[in-house]
This record gives structure tokens, C-alpha cells and sequence, in this order.
């Protein structure tokens, strides 16, 4: 893969595109039977996130062209070149803020090739870099609670969506992952804080696009535990 100088960055559609697709992907559009993300939201975030980023000065611009490289291979999903990317980063320029952000990108590139338990110790290391980024940081607990959830730690999941959302600086984030956090009970088996939890939504993100989604959920959900009551 060619290098890529900001200057061409600069005069590159694919922000743009990317800004286009991540409106699309924040559509209720979430599976009834998993809450994982796949890792698109998580990528196109964190891609619009780092074209900001990489145009502003820094102090080490090697490292920001390698973490430049790494996100565009990504939203390629031309990966070939993606792990020497990030071993340079991670090592040789671990000490410089994109290094310390290679670790969120190590992560969902981990994610992507299903290796959850490396993806997991990928999110914690960044998470304990220092790097403040209230939505790269929201977005690494966010994945940490897919992971735990896929595992049937549904505790830790519901605490790490419950991190997400609070941290996150995106009110439409912010509507996902406390969607997340009472999907998660409903998963658990816990209906009556899941039925709760999506009563609340309405009122603390009423002009979510989640809301139809959540309507379904609250129907579901008293009619079931009406069952319940009934048979009891």
C-alpha cells in the first residue's frame, strides 16, 4: 500500500464519505438477539475521530502518518499491512500519543479478526494509557462489553455499556449504549430492570432514533412479564 501524505488526506473524499456512513449505521438497525456491533460503528467513529486528529500538529509526525496508514487500511479493509503498523507503533513510538492510541486501533483490528481475548487486553491498555479521548475511551468500553457479554459475563458487560454511556461526548452514543446496557438485562434474564430501563429512555433520549426500537422492546417486555404475573 502507498504511503499516504496529509497533504492528499486533506483533498480526500473519504471523510466525508465516512461522516455519510456513520448517519447511516446510527439508524435502529439493532439485532434483537446480540448487541454486537460487528465493528462498523466502532470503526467509523473512530476513523472520523483520527482524520481530526492527524491534521492537527503534533509532535512526532512518523508516528501519525503510520496511524494515518492504519486507519485508511482499515476502512479499506486492506489489513495486510495493518499489524507491522501497529507493532511500530505499539514499540517504537509507544510513548507518543498515536502510539498510545495504536492500542484502540490494535484492539478492533483484533476484534475484526474474531481474536476477543487479545481485542480485550488491547482495550484495557489503552484504556490505562493516559489518552484523553472521552470517545475513543467510550468506544474501547463499549467493545469491552460486547466481548464480556459474548462470554455470559453479563454483569461486566452491563458495567462496561454502562462506562460507554456515560463518557461518551455523543448524545446518539449515549442513547446506544444505555440501549445496550437493558438489552443486556433482558439477556441476563433480568426483565424487569430491562422493562425499566427502556421505560426511562424515552425521557433521557427522546429524539433518539432508537425510539421505535425501544417501543418494540417495551411491548415485548410487558407482555411477557404480565404473563409472568399472571402465572404466579
Amino acid at each position: 500500500m502507498a504511503k499516504i501524505t496529509k497533504e492528499e488526506l486533506r483533498k480526500d473524499p473519504i471523510h466525508k464519505a465516512l461522516e455519510s456512513i456513520l448517519a447511516f449505521i446510527l439508524r435502529p438497525r439493532i439485532p434483537k438477539k446480540t448487541l454486537q456491533v460487528g465493528g462498523a460503528i466502532v470503526i467509523v467513529i473512530a476513523l472520523i475521530l483520527t482524520y481530526k486528529f492527524i491534521n492537527k500538529p503534533r509532535r512526532s509526525p512518523d508516528a501519525e502518518l503510520r496511524l494515518l496508514q492504519v486507519v485508511v487500511s482499515l476502512a479499506q479493509n486492506d489489513t495486510a499491512s495493518v499489524p507491522q503498523l501497529l507493532s511500530e507503533l505499539t514499540t517504537r513510538y509507544r510513548a507518543t500519543e498515536s502510539g498510545k492510541r495504536a492500542f484502540f486501533y490494535y484492539g478492533v483490528f483484533e476484534m475484526r479478526r474474531n481474536n476477543k481475548e487479545i481485542a480485550e487486553e488491547y482495550f484495557k491498555k489503552f484504556l490505562r494509557s493516559g489518552v484523553k479521548d472521552d470517545l475513543l475511551r467510550a468506544l474501547a468500553y463499549g467493545n469491552l462489553g460486547d466481548i464480556y457479554l459474548d462470554r455470559g459475563e453479563y454483569d461486566k458487560a452491563i458495567s462496561f455499556y454502562e462506562k460507554a454511556e456515560k463518557i461518551s461526548p455523543e448524545k446518539s452514543l449515549m442513547a446506544f449504549y444505555y440501549f445496550k446496557r437493558a438489552k443486556a438485562y433482558q439477556i441476563k434474564g433480568d426483565f424487569q430492570e430491562s422493562y425499566n430501563l427502556f421505560t426511562e429512555f424515552s425521557k433521557k433520549y427522546k429524539n433518539s432514533s432508537l425510539k421505535g426500537k425501544v417501543e418494540e422492546e417495551i411491548k415485548f417486555l410487558k407482555g411477557y412479564l404480565k404473563g409472568v404475573n399472571l402465572t404466579t
